[in-house]
């Protein structure tokens, strides 16, 4: 099955003057959790909007397969950036209807 979850940085990490060393830490951790699956080949499509960083339209999104709904909550749960709340995160069943 394959699902897609959508990330929206949470309102307080919309401004720069909040971010610290830790926020910038779980960024990072975030980056290299969704690289890892990534390259496992369960992560099929990582990218985010292209937008000002205090946009309410920036958004990312993880598009993957997995076998059950719980564990497509699982991986999305365990991202650190929505573990931690830095962002957080909505699940759908998700449906390629034209790929290359």
């Amino acid at each position: 099955m394959q699902f897609i979850y959508i990330l929206t940085l949470n309102k307080k990490y919309q401004e720069q003057q909040n971010w610290t060393e830790e926020t910038n830490q779980t960024m990072n951790a975030h980056f290299n959790y969704l690289k890892k699956i990534f390259e496992q080949g369960v992560m099929k499509h990582v990218g985010r909007t292209d937008m000002p960083f205090e946009s309410e339209d920036l958004n990312g999104y993880a598009i993957f397969e997995t076998a059950s709904v719980e564990s497509a909550n699982g991986i999305m749960r365990n991202d650190p950036a929505v573990r931690d709340g830095l962002m957080s995160a909505k699940l759908f069943p998700y449906i390629v209807v034209f790929q290359k």
